[in-house]
């Protein structure tokens, strides 16, 4: 009777210990061999690091196929992944390639206007020159980074680009804005899959410039744009292609740029709309779903020019915040921070405007928050001193691109100037659109003159680059 509970208690810790799991290692490089210290390394529930020498290790991985991913934030190498079969994959090496480019549409006077992140990883951006056209770039490529150059039929001017994310028949098509050959706002619906490209061109009535696009939560597409009178249109999906399902009037001169509220339970799916009215720059808050859409007008009496917008998401005072950029009527680069739902006369509390630059002409054109709720922002300047005072710049304008902290002051009780780099050679440089990655670098679209410096291998012409946070363009 012992002898046979031994051999069972035997049996039992001899099978236990062969499901405990077993272990995987490996070693993380680069295409030219060096090791990479310090990457993010995850597999099922487990995650480590990278010692100096590139090397990790798991223990205790159960049987069974797993996703192991490969991550260094912001270092500007592309993040990987792969599926493994353990036990039959005991040691898994891999290469981890740039993901930082610097690149040109050569064509004399072309602007790259906007810039998107896409779902599988490649970067969509749009612009005009001679003709609107969408560029296509594949930040992991081993070849050419710019995959396709996509000219919209009849497209003078392209402004701002999305992608459809909302399971219909258009999921993955490219929503792009501008202006056609007839003089009205556009909007082209692209599937850059098929070949030929494919593409379905919307007018939209009572306009001239279709400035910005969004796709809501409910699967519409938003547009903000102007002509004669300042709007928003709302696009529907449908059997035979998108359609307009509202027009909403809006007091403005101009309308530039568009967001979907997230925060907040009262405006919470609202619009807010960034553009120019007729004494300042103004933002609206907008719900199509009214008979009277226009839910609210919030000045910016400090800022001449309101150009981006972006809404703060990240937990902290601001949460919920609007941060709007553009200039003031001094030439400064100028950003305000709206609570959206504050009383409009305690301004100190509700809007609060800070500008930056020098005593030469600046502005900041895009905005974006960051993921851990910073705000980084691009456009130009022509100063030297003040903010630029230790900057390295040439003697024209040169593409400006810095970030800030809102929830820290400087001297001037400011958002504090965190990163503060300018870009481009000696012509005229202007940066227009900017966005945080997924592997959180920044990828910038700009218009250049310039040959030389950082344009010296790519050239003048619409320019589209992505950088990493030592504010490199490449390894």
């Amino acid at each position: 009777m012992f002898r046979f509970l031994f051999l069972c208690l035997t049996i039992f810790v001899i099978c236990g210990c062969n499901d405990s799991g077993k272990d995987l290692n490996g070693v993380v490089k680069t295409d030219s061999g060096i090791l990479i210290k310090d990457v993010s390394v995850k597999i099922d529930t487990k995650e480590t690091s990278t010692d100096k020498n590139g090397y990790y290790k798991f223990s205790g991985i159960t049987d069974g196929e797993y996703e192991i991913t490969f991550t260094k934030w912001a270092s500007g190498y592309g993040n990987e992944k792969a599926t493994i079969l353990i036990p039959d994959i005991a040691t898994y090496d891999i290469t981890m390639r740039s993901s930082l480019f610097n690149e040109c549409y050569n064509e004399n006077l072309c602007y790259a206007r906007c810039i998107a992140e896409l779902e599988n990883g490649k970067i969509a951006a749009v612009g005009d020159g001679n003709r609107a056209y969408m560029w296509i770039l594949n930040p992991s490529s081993e070849g050419a980074v710019i995959e396709k150059t996509i000219i919209l039929p009849a497209g003078i001017a392209a402004y701002s680009v999305t992608e459809i994310k909302s399971e219909n028949e258009y999921t993955g098509r490219l929503a792009v804005t501008g202006t056609n050959d007839a003089n009205l706002a556009c909007v082209w619906i692209v599937d850059t899959e098929t070949d030929p490209v494919t593409t379905q061109s919307i007018v939209l009535n009572g306009g001239t410039y279709a400035r910005f696009i969004i796709e809501k939560s409910n699967g519409t597409l938003a547009v903000a744009g102007d002509g004669l009178l300042a709007r928003v249109w709302i696009l529907y999906p449908s059997q035979e292609g998108y359609k307009t399902e509202k027009s909403i009037e809006i007091n403005a001169l101009s309308l530039n740029s568009i967001i979907e509220i997230k925060s907040g339970n009262t405006y919470k799916e609202y619009l807010a709309v960034i553009g120019n009215g007729i004494e300042s720059a103004a933002v609206w808050i907008v719900d199509p779903a009214r008979p009277s859409p226009v839910m609210r007008t919030i000045t910016a009496p400090l800022l001449k020019s309101g150009l981006g917008i972006a809404e703060m998401k990240n937990d902290g005072i601001y949460k919920g915040y609007l941060a709007v950029c553009g200039k003031n009527d001094k030439n400064d680069a100028s950003v305000t921070l709206i609570n959206p739902y504050g009383n409009d006369d305690v301004a100190t509390v509700n809007r609060m405007t800070w500008a930056y630059g020098g005593d030469a002409e600046d502005c900041t054109n895009g905005i974006t928050e960051t993921s851990d709720g910073k705000l980084a922002l691009t456009g130009y300047t022509k100063s030297d001193n003040a903010d630029l005072k230790n900057v390295t710049r040439s003697n024209n304008y040169d593409l400006w691109l810095f970030t800030l902290d809102p929830y820290n002051r400087d001297d001037l009780n400011r958002g504090k100037i965190l990163f503060n780099k300018c870009y481009g050679g000696s012509e005229n440089d202007y940066g227009y659109g900017i966005i945080q990655t997924a592997d959180g670098c920044f990828a910038v679209c700009a218009r250049t003159g310039s040959e030389d410096k950082d344009l010296a291998d790519p050239g003048s012409g619409a320019w589209i680059f992505k950088i990493n946070s030592d504010g490199k363009y490449h390894l």
